[in-house]
């Protein structure tokens, strides 16, 4: 290369900075819609008007009602990094509003034929036009002096920047991306009365329908038919989770409504994304998924809205418990819904009562007995299962009844019968099932469960745990973190004796014997094994046995 050849370093020209600057901020005509949208909302907004003509590329027009541009301010508010949302750069770790940089304006207006018309309340309407960057017009009538509110007109979009219109995709694909745009503000901005109008059709018109916001998903993204929507939401540590997930679900993406919330940002973020459809397997098929609208209200300080032009992606600080606050919200709120809806009754020789239903227990002298080993004899407790005989009989006798435990062995009813049951062994073929049948699908922990061991868990130990769903990390001097367990074990008391466990060497079928030592803590497992395990079997195995006066007496 020559001498000659060798190009000069020189400054551009302000007008093609701002044109690549625009490049980053507005892409499309879904993410200058999305701008103009965020201004109308921050602007405390009751009512927005969206006009749209050739997707966006004729005309892009939003109304508002909003509190309006002083006349002194609206040359500024066109001008790159001119803001009112932020004073400094803490400030960006405590938004409250969508826009903050001061860059979408100025972009806006650098790329495309703009208009403003501004009304401040009790104050003169003021006008602005700007072509490519250059101000054409700035007017004020000091006449016209009407409701508050901002007029915004895009026109010929890229019309100075026709390369980009290469990157413009098919009609149908920037139909779907304003649509999307403007369903998720229909989705955050339930308090707001919004209308769309769509070329020549006809204007569509969503009411406010103040803080009922699953009325404005339903509204929002129905096809054909009403949606059937499952809520499901839970809080951790200052930081809220709510979705609405349609029961309805179908392969694959296309048409699918799916929305991602951040402090009402839409934004994309792929692992929870992910989550989301994997903590709803037992809502849809296998292979399928449905619509879903999720939302999380993180205090701003713990969130980074700053790391993209178009604020489309943020960085949790926390990232891992947010995962596991969506993942635990979705997968316990199905399981919850499913333990309260009705299931058909089962036939009673099945000896199988539906799992987890709510057990009321009556005081009545029939099926509730004050067993005192030391002062009552057995003898006695049958004389006095003879005389509750005699009384009527209530609804519910169908139902294990604890009536005493033992250091290894318990006393319960069912329908009339006393039985003795051997505590470890019931245990043990309980938690046996659990971990051979039940589902070994991990769940994450909100907050990981610090366990100090005496010794290291040895390797192969630690991959036999996480093949059944129990993660431990090893965080060195023998200390460990929980980080899941197994879905099976929800209702088991793993977490008070799992160091126990592991601290003994033993397998995991030893966690029943270690139970049991808690008397309290056994009184409440031991109805759930009876009802999760058949009775007849357990007869059989002699691992529950049918007391009578005449086994009484060889017992004695």
């Amino acid at each position: 290369m020559g001498q000659s050849d060798l190009k000069k370093i020189q400054l551009l020209p302000e007008h093609i900075i701002d044109q690549i600057k625009a490049g980053e901020v507005i892409e499309r005509p879904s993410t200058l819609l999305k701008e103009l949208l965020e201004n109308a909302v921050d602007a405390g907004s009751t009512q927005i008007d969206i006009e749209l003509a050739n997707n966006g590329l004729d005309l892009v027009s939003v109304k508002d009602n909003g509190k309006g541009i002083p006349f002194e301010d609206l040359d500024l508010a066109f001008c790159r990094h001119a803001t009112s949302k932020i004073e400094n750069f803490e400030d960006l770790y405590k938004l409250s509003t969508y826009g903050f940089r001061g860059e979408a304006l100025a972009s806006i207006a650098s790329i495309s034929k703009l208009s403003c018309i501004s009304n401040p309340k009790g104050r003169p309407e003021g006008t602005i036009k700007i072509h490519g960057g250059e101000v054409v017009t700035l007017d004020q009538d000091r006449e016209a002096i009407n409701e508050p509110g901002t007029s915004m007109y895009i026109r010929d979009l890229f019309y100075n920047t026709p390369a980009r219109m290469k990157f413009i995709q098919s009609k149908t694909s920037e139909r779907n991306q304003l649509d999307k745009i403007v369903k998720a503000f229909l989705l955050t901005q339930p308090n707001i009365k919004i209308s769309v109008k769509w070329d020549d059709q006809d204007k569509k018109v969503y009411s406010a329908c103040g803080e009922d916001l699953k009325k404005r998903v339903e509204e929002t993204i129905k096809k054909n038919r009403p949606l059937n929507l499952v809520e499901l939401n839970s809080t951790y540590d200052q930081t809220k989770f709510r979705v609405f997930l349609s029961r309805e679900s179908s392969r694959g993406n296309a048409g699918k409504s799916q929305f991602l919330f951040v402090n009402g940002r839409l934004v994309q973020d792929t692992a929870i994304h992910k989550i989301i459809l994997n903590s709803s397997y037992s809502l849809w098929p296998q292979g399928e998924t449905g619509n879903y609208c999720a939302y999380i209200d993180i205090p701003s300080e713990r969130v980074d809205v700053n790391i993209h032009p178009n604020k489309i992606q943020v960085k949790f600080f926390e990232a891992p418990k947010i995962y596991s606050l969506v993942s635990s919200a979705i997968k316990d709120g199905l399981a919850k819904q499913r333990r309260e809806t009705p299931q058909p009754r089962q036939e009673q020789n099945t000896f199988i009562p539906s799992i987890g239903a709510e057990k009321q227990a009556k005081e009545v002298e029939y099926r509730s007995f004050d067993f005192d080993s030391s002062n009552s004899s057995l003898q006695n407790y049958f004389d006095r299962l003879d005389n509750a005989h005699s009384q009527p009989r209530p609804d519910n006798t169908s139902e294990y009844n604890l009536l005493s435990t033992f250091e290894d062995c318990s006393i319960f009813s069912y329908e009339d019968k006393i039985y003795l049951v051997s505590t470890p062994e019931l245990m043990a073929k309980w938690l046996g099932c659990l971990l051979s049948t039940g589902d070994k699908t991990p769940m994450p922990l909100l907050v990981s469960q610090p366990l100090k061991l005496l010794k290291k868990v040895s390797s192969p130990f630690q991959n036999q745990l996480l093949e059944i769903g129990f993660e431990i990390d090893d965080i060195g001097e023998n200390n460990y973190v929980l980080r899941t367990f197994p879905q099976c074990l929800k209702n088991f008391p793993f977490k008070e004796y799992l160091a126990s466990l592991l601290n003994q060497g033993k397998t995991l079928n030893e966690l029943s014997k270690l139970c049991i030592k808690d008397q309290t803590l056994w009184s409440r497992q031991h109805r759930k094994a009876l009802e999760e395990l058949s009775l007849p079997d357990l007869l059989k195995e002699d691992i529950v046995v049918e007391l009578n006066r005449q086994r009484l007496k060889k017992l004695l």
